[in-house]
């Protein structure tokens, strides 16, 4: 590991910290943006010392890869406050003349748009439209922005994630 990654991880865990005491001091929720694997392990490093202000982690769906960190539980706060999700329908304009498009196409039309990693979860791109769960607060601009994929024109609306997006096929 680099110097530098080391360095992104400490400051990630001493972020964790800080929202794990904001959590418990305030009274309130408190979440991370999206985090991969490599982030959510930085996570189990320091668990023991926030454990106390209650970790839960979603991504949108049970078998999410990214997923959000929220700090605060409903036997301590008195309330349930939802993770802050949405999940995103993407497909072509016009299917007949669609690119076959990839993981990696919807990302980097994404990432093109100006957007932090950290505001979008899992991809799942599938047969003729792909479903992206991204922060509620970014969904708007990328259904208003997101227009084209490669060559591919596309439409984005958010949808119900438990209605809409299939499930995995145990293994």
């Amino acid at each position: 590991m680099s110097v530098e990654n080391e360095k992104e991880i400490q400051q990630l865990k001493n972020r964790i910290r800080e929202l794990a005491d904001k959590s418990y001091n305030q009274n309130q929720y408190t979440f991370t943006g999206f985090l991969g694997l490599a982030e959510q392990d930085a996570l189990w490093q320091v668990e023991r010392e926030v454990k106390f202000a209650g970790i839960t982690l979603y991504g949108g769906r049970e078998e999410a890869e990214r997923k959000l960190l929220r700090f605060g539980s409903e036997a301590e706060l008195g309330y349930e406050q939802p993770f802050p999700i949405c999940c995103i329908r993407i497909r072509p304009l016009s299917a007949k003349f669609a690119d076959k498009l990839s993981h990696r196409d919807y990302l980097g039309a994404l990432m093109n748009l100006g957007i932090e990693r950290s505001t979008i979860g899992d991809i799942l791109p599938g047969e003729g439209e792909a479903f992206l769960f991204c922060l509620d607060t970014i969904a708007e601009f990328i259904c208003d922005n997101l227009e084209q994929i490669r060559h591919t024109h596309v439409k984005c609306e958010v949808v119900d994630a438990a209605a809409e997006v299939p499930q995995e096929e145990p293994v």
